[in-house]
């Protein structure tokens, strides 16, 4: 290295070699042959900047410059540069990567190859012994860095540094850390120009790596560096980019970095800065995610150019959070589809079980009432039908044995509903009418009437009905069946009054055309950091069978953000779910006002009205039986 000045240990000095290392120093910094060429730093988009990255250090290089930045690198990013001084048979050549995640923080790599040719060996007498020495200097660096939210950004290096030169050769390790703050977002903010700042702080070498080479190890010395970057926005997509730096290195006077970046559009940057007193400037022609870098530097010696190219690969950190966050989003959904089919099946199950135990004791009318439930809770469940059919049969035989034919029809024909190629009712039906027309003895003329009333009926057309029995009952007063059928078609018509809602109240004029609809105010970035939180914590409640307390998360974030994410489907199945368990338990007041809940997050949801229908239904049949009504 730079730095390294060999002593001999018999008759051979390397006075020339040592004065050349020492002069080759000189050119990349004002550190009089105290630091290595490692200490010039990497990555062309930093060198253009004049060095002036350690607030910005969101690269293939921020290994290098601040490991802090790491954590807040948006996307994978590798790199290649090759630099050659002065025709003097220097080069060097710099790799590096950047491997990013958002869950596990963010891997930094970093190669660097230094090599020098043709440098000659005397003696003390200045004898020339050879003139094709080499000198080699590689460095290895592995970083590791974690952001904190959106405001820090933490890191470490961890690196391996060799030298070989004119046959000795010696390695040594060093550590770095690095720290990258955004005090905008920290202090919450709103200001866009308060939000563009940035402040890095680096310590390079806090770990010294020291090369010992013949007699006496040579240590690289530590350098804190610190800087503030900001950046605007202009003219649509355009950026520019402003950095400043203060390193210091022990041994050695302050100095200062500065850099500007202008982003014309994607694919061109232009950049230019001062490393200490040297002019530096560079540019980025890229196409897509491909850039083509370039660098030129005006060193005391002369002009340096260095020239690489760099590509982003793959999707950017956000934007694989936000896929992570709508898979897991997907997998939390269908868990809670699978859990609200799985408690609606059950909740069915128990009220068909239910309905077989009525039917067995005879009650078929509260058996039909319960699968008519099952149906709403269940519309795919197969057995449900069948049950139903068996209801009707068996009291339409009941019915027949207490020779009420018309019942025995009206049972019959809601079986052909059910199942319009149901044998056992159509034949049941065919008996029922021919028995009550045997005994009625009606006319051609009173039969044709009473079908007529009797297909009003079954079809809903309460009032034609009635007025086709009552016109048969007051020709035949005699006509049983007529009679039966009238007193049937009032009580349904008395049933469906007292079933029938409130009349809807008229709508409030509209308002003035002047005035216009109150817009929501946009909620502020610590607003949407709460909101998402609660709503995290109640995917982590009900994942833990926590849904008590899932529900208390989830009602907050619908009562700030009602359209946030999932929140309104979350909370309207739990809504619907909560209202069939208490429903099933007989508490039709807390069922119904399970199901107002749902209804207020979705106005339009089917299965919430139907519910409350039925249960508007049993409250007033409830109310007719308990007032002596049939």
């Amino acid at each position: 290295m730079s730095r390294r000045l060999v002593r001999p240990a018999r008759r051979l000095l390397l006075f020339a070699l040592a004065l050349l290392a020492v002069t080759h120093g000189r050119a990349f910094a004002d550190d009089a042959g105290t630091r290595s060429i490692f200490q010039s730093g990497s990555g062309l988009r930093a060198l253009g900047m004049g060095s002036a990255f350690v607030a910005i250090a969101d690269d293939a290089s921020a290994a290098i410059w601040n490991p802090g930045g790491l954590g807040l690198a948006p996307r994978l990013e590798a790199s290649a540069a090759y630099t050659g001084y002065y025709n003097l048979g220097m080069s060097q050549t710099d790799l590096g990567l950047t491997l990013p995640s958002w869950r596990w923080g963010a891997a930094g790599f970093s190669l660097r190859q230094f090599g020098a040719q043709g440098i000659e060996q005397r003696d003390d007498r200045n004898v020339l012994l050879s003139d094709n020495l080499t000198d080699s200097e590689t460095e290895l660096a592995l970083a590791y860095g974690h952001s904190i939210g959106e405001t820090w950004g933490l890191g470490g290096t961890i690196k391996f540094q060799r030298q070989s030169l004119a046959g000795w050769s010696g390695s040594g390790m060093g550590a770095d850390l690095g720290v990258l703050f955004r005090p905008g977002i920290a202090l919450g903010s709103h200001a866009a120009w308060m939000q563009n700042w940035s402040v890095g702080l680096a310590a390079r070498n806090l770990l010294e790596p020291s090369v010992r080479l013949v007699q006496e190890s040579v240590p690289d010395p530590t350098t804190l560096q610190t800087g503030v970057a900001y950046q605007h926005s202009f003219a649509g997509a355009r950026t520019l980019l402003a950095s400043m730096d203060l390193e210091r290195t022990q041994g050695m006077s302050p100095r200062f970095h500065t850099g500007l970046e202008l982003r014309l559009f994607s694919e061109l940057a232009c950049r230019a800065g001062l490393d200490g007193s040297t002019f530096t400037a560079g540019t980025d022609i890229g196409y897509h995610d491909f850039a083509i870098q370039y660098v030129f530097e005006n060193r005391p010696l002369g002009a340096v150019q260095r020239i690489g190219v760099s590509h982003a690969l793959g999707s950017t950190v956000a934007q694989s959070r936000l896929a992570a966050q709508q898979k897991e989003e997907r997998e939390v959904q269908a868990r809670l589809d699978e859990a609200f089919q799985q408690r609606q099946t059950a909740q069915a199950g128990e009220v068909v079980a239910q309905a077989v135990i009525l039917r067995d004791q005879g009650r078929f009318d509260e058996a039909l009432e319960a699968l008519a439930t099952a149906a709403i809770l269940a519309p795919s469940d197969s057995t449900i039908v069948p049950l139903q059919l068996q209801c009707l049969h068996a009291k339409a035989r009941a019915l027949e044995t207490t020779q009420d034919w018309s019942g025995a029809t009206i049972a019959y024909e809601r079986a052909l509903i059910e199942s319009p190629a149901d044998s056992i009712a159509f034949a049941g039906r065919a008996r029922c009418r021919a028995e009550s027309d045997r005994l009625a003895k009606r006319s051609e003329e009173l039969r044709r009437r009473y079908d007529d009333a009797f297909e009003a009926f079954v079809h809903g057309n309460l009032t034609r009905a009635r007025q086709g029995f009552a016109e048969i009952v007051a020709s035949e007063p005699n006509a049983e069946d007529a009679r039966a059928m009238l007193q049937r078609t009032d009580e349904a018509i008395a049933a469906r009054a007292a079933a029938a809602p409130e009349p809807a109240r008229p709508a409030p004029a509209p308002a003035p055309a002047t005035a216009a609809a109150p817009v929501a105010a946009p909620l502020s970035k610590e607003r949407q950091r709460e909101i998402e939180t609660l709503y995290r914590r109640g995917e982590a409640a009900m994942a833990a069978h926590q849904p008590d307390d899932a529900m208390r998360y989830w009602e907050f974030v619908w009562s700030m953000s009602p359209g946030y994410e999932h929140v309104a489907d979350y909370l309207k199945r739990e809504y619907l779910l909560r209202g069939m368990e208490l429903f099933s338990a007989g508490k039709l007041d807390d069922a119904a006002e399970m199901w107002r809940k749902a209804l207020k997050v979705d106005p339009n949801d089917a299965r919430a009205n139907a519910y409350l229908a039925r249960v508007t239904e049993l409250k007033n049949r409830s109310r007719a039986l308990a007032n002596g009504e049939r």
